[in-house]
């Protein structure tokens, strides 16, 4: 029997990816094992999980004197970053990084002045290492889950009593799987389901001190890693180039399993929805303030995980704008029940904004859930979602994320073209599904294995 050690920055349950590739596994004879965060809103799948919980104190809130000085401390040093800017010191950058972070802080001042202490000194400590070593020391710093991860991945695979193959999802959990498949002859293989060191480029505290310790994780781990996967084209191509693999990266879109979904005309009523994580940079704010320009029979519908600041900021926005009454926040719902729960609904909407590759290149899991709910897509026409519009024949695309060009769009479809392309939607998911999108990597994942038994 084949088996196979799957590790996720996230809860396992609510993962779709990670769940379809165990579920595939595992309905192919593979004995499977997940290990992945806590919580999570799903039920857990068939195969056993290990969640892992952060350990020691968090830390504690700032008090408002304290967030306060942090604050002003911040705005003091913002002019010393700009002065600096303008004659193109090399000082410019981290004097700009701290006072950003100083204003947007929420932890004490005594806590800040302890991390930076503490960095100082690993900054001495490692004087003479090489950089990437450098990042990839601390890349052990980076959360509190890293250390109980590493543990479970490490017991899983002394316990093994063959070599398996053990699948990182993420950046986050590639160093893990490189450790526990070296401890007993395994292979690894990495699942980029993000274009890691794009992700954040807007930031420029990201770009400054996380970026580094990414690039060293995927420089050092990837070329070691037998299969390399991307959920788009383009995010593949750069993989293989950026750290010019022998094999290049292969494609495994995040597209559903195949399930019917009759079709629903849409009449006179038409409900947009945006269905995933409630977060900034996904033109919520834009698309909120865009409703009070679409047309009457036209709603706004919102549902998935987000912080419930922010999401009182989005109503907040709608309540501005007066038109609260068209723009409706919904609860999460299961994984097993998000397509179930779309198709309901007339058009799948998603407005990213193009602040970065890792936007520009991103192909979501939500524009296949719409598909195979037979919605009619309405997406920003970045490269690679506008590449789907164009294939299927299935939806809309605009640029960028004003609210003007989102209601131009939306205003543009008519119910004849909305039935139209919904039904185009319900067949192009006979063709985006995971049945038909999974078996190649499968196979690389088998021959994998095998050459590394034989080896």
């Amino acid at each position: 029997m084949k088996h196979a050690l799957l590790l996720t920055w996230s809860p396992v349950a609510d993962d779709p990816r990670v769940r379809r590739m165990g579920d595939t596994l595992t309905a192919a004879g593979w004995s499977v094992m997940g290990i992945g965060l806590d919580g999570g809103l799903s039920a857990p799948p068939q195969w056993p999980v290990t969640s892992v919980s952060a350990v020691g104190a968090q830390p504690r809130a700032a008090l408002p004197f304290e967030q306060t000085l942090g604050q002003m401390a911040g705005k003091m040093l913002a002019p010393v970053a700009e002065a600096l800017g303008r004659r193109n010191s090399s000082f410019a950058t981290p004097f700009a990084t701290v006072s950003q972070r100083l204003r947007e802080s929420h932890a004490p001042i005594s806590e800040l002045a302890m991390q930076t202490a503490a960095k100082a000194s690993r900054m001495i400590q490692q004087a003479g290492v090489s950089a990437t070593d450098r990042y990839l020391e601390d890349y052990w710093r980076q959360s509190p889950h890293l250390r109980p991860m590493y543990d479970a991945a490490i017991e899983a695979a002394q316990s093994a009593d063959c070599p398996m193959l053990v699948i990182a999802n993420d950046w986050q959990t590639l160093p893990i799987a490189a450790q526990a498949a070296a401890m007993n002859g395994s292979v690894y293989v990495y699942d980029s389901h993000e274009l890691a060191v794009e992700q954040f480029a807007q930031d420029l505290s990201w770009v400054r001190f996380t970026r580094p310790i990414i690039d060293a994780v995927e420089q050092k781990h990837i070329p070691g890693a037998a299969v390399t996967t991307a959920v788009s084209a383009s995010i593949a191509k750069f993989l293989s180039q950026r750290y010019k693999l022998t094999t290049p990266a292969m494609v495994l879109r995040n597209t559903p399993t195949y399930r019917t979904i009759n079709f629903r005309p849409s009449a006179n009523e038409i409900r947009v929805l945006y269905q995933g994580v409630i977060a900034p940079g996904r033109g919520l704010e834009e698309t909120i303030e865009s409703v009070c320009m679409w047309e009457p029979h036209l709603s706004f519908h919102v549902r998935g995980p987000g912080h419930p600041s922010y999401i009182q900021k989005l109503e907040a926005h709608a309540a501005l704008h007066q038109i609260q009454e068209r723009v409706h926040f919904l609860p999460p719902v299961a994984v097993d029940d998000l397509i179930d729960a779309a198709s309901q609904f007339d058009i799948g909407f998603l407005a990213l904004p193009d602040l970065s590759l890792h936007k520009r290149y991103a192909l979501p899991n939500k524009l296949f859930e719409y598909l195979m709910a037979g919605l009619l897509l309405a997406v920003s026409n970045l490269p690679e979602m506008a590449r789907l519009v164009e294939e299927t024949g299935a939806g809309v695309t605009y640029a960028g994320t004003s609210p003007d060009a989102i209601a131009v769009a939306l205003n543009s479809i008519s119910i004849e073209a909305l039935n139209r392309q919904r039904r185009a939607a319900l067949a192009a998911a006979k063709i985006h599904n995971w049945e038909n999108e999974a078996p190649s990597v499968i196979a690389a994942y088998e021959n994998a294995l095998s050459y590394n038994k034989s080896a």
